[in-house]
């Protein structure tokens, strides 16, 4: 099995997300998870990303309400 080293653009295509959106998220420690180089670059292992992306899936909104997320709108926050 050969386990690809996305780049940071690979990653931003393959989720359709911008680069500050990713920078942010690393920032956060959300997102897939990723390697960092000896030369300071930034990796993502594709099963790594294939994992996150499953751990992501949700059957309804109920499911990700009782994972704690609050949306906009919602009585826990979001805009008022």
């Amino acid at each position: 099995m050969t386990i690809l080293m996305l780049k940071i653009r690979e990653m931003c295509e393959c989720l359709q997300v911008s680069d500050w959106t990713l920078a942010n998220w690393r920032r956060e420690g959300y997102g897939p998870p990723y390697i960092r180089l000896p030369n300071n670059s930034v990796r993502y292992p594709s099963d790594g990303y294939a994992e996150w992306i499953k751990s992501q899936e949700v059957e309804s909104l109920a499911e990700e309400r009782g994972r704690g997320q609050t949306f906009p709108g919602s009585a826990a926050g979001g805009y008022q």
